[in-house]
């Protein structure tokens, strides 16, 4: 009696996790595709907003420069990323 187990000392093993799936198949598809089917929806009803923010900072004066010693590291690193896109940024051209 000792080699009997209990139903709550049965391990679980892979199969039984695939049996669970195949039977409860239908309610994962039904969730699956009525997600999907929400979400295409939504979509197609949605109105497109794209938010751009831009801003034009005057070229900072030899007396501000010298308070921001950090400046010149922005600098270069923007006209790193100009070369890296192949263009140059008009506003480091004056460098």
């Amino acid at each position: 009696m000792e080699d009997e187990k209990t139903s709550s000392e049965k391990k679980i093993t892979f199969i039984d996790y695939v049996i669970l799936v195949l039977k409860r198949k239908k309610l994962i598809l039904s969730v699956t595709l009525g997600s999907a089917v929400i979400t295409a929806v939504l979509v197609f009803i949605m109105h497109d907003r794209f938010i751009a923010e831009t801003r034009f900072l005057p070229p900072a004066s030899s007396s501000q420069a010298l308070h921001r010693p950090c400046s010149a590291s922005w600098r270069i690193a923007g006209l790193a990323a100009g070369t890296l896109t192949g263009t140059t940024p008009d506003l480091y051209s004056s460098l």
